[in-house]
């Protein structure tokens, strides 16, 4: 069977660092990308080029990103902003 695959947009912190080992924990292939936020737009092109292409089963990423990715993700993407992710939920 095919791997599951997730996009993780973030910015390099720890939240990005608990997301990788995250996906490497449930054998998930991360694909790691800059957030679109905190980047030129060369590099904003860059991330949507990478998820169009990678066509992603789950994007990981900060609640910070909600606006911006909301308004260029299909509805029916699935989407995890990780920081409101409780204890009770992992």
């Amino acid at each position: 069977p095919a791997q599951s695959t997730a996009l993780l947009a973030y910015a390099p912190g720890l939240h990005f660092i608990v997301a990788l080992c995250a996906c490497f924990f449930a054998r998930i292939i991360a694909v790691p990308i800059a957030a679109p936020d905190v980047i030129s737009k060369t590099a904003q092109e860059r991330f949507w080029h990478t998820y169009h292409n990678l066509k992603p089963d789950i994007v990981l990423s900060h609640t910070r990103l909600r606006d911006i990715l909301a308004t260029k993700l299909p509805a029916a993407q699935k989407v995890i902003y990780t920081n409101e992710v409780s204890d009770s939920m992992s």
